[in-house]
């Protein structure tokens, strides 16, 4: 049974970029909505993905999301595939649970 990633939660990477998500989800499948600050504005991207009980895969522009859960927390690394060498890792503090 997949994680249950739908709703509003937060991640933070090692580049000191904080992103706010929104998420929908239908099985292992998502899509929503990230929103950041950066160069003194707001920017909303669109993201989709997938989830399992143990990893999850999103995209948002150019960067791939690479996570795992660990007791229901989630940490990764984020790769731009324009930019190979433009790489961060994150987590978010929030609990998860399966679906």
């Amino acid at each position: 049974m997949p994680m249950n990633v739908e709703g509003r939660w937060g991640l933070a990477q090692s580049d000191g970029l904080t992103m706010n998500l929104s998420l929908k989800q239908e099985g292992t499948s998502f899509s929503g909505e990230a929103e950041f600050d950066i160069d003194g504005g707001r920017v909303t991207e669109s993201v989709s993905g997938k989830v399992t009980d143990s990893d999850i895969t999103f995209k948002r522009g150019t960067l791939h999301y690479i996570g795992t859960f660990a007791q229901g927390q989630l940490y990764g690394l984020s790769i731009d595939f324009q930019d190979a060498g433009t790489q961060a890792t994150w987590f978010t503090p929030k609990v998860f649970e399966p679906l």
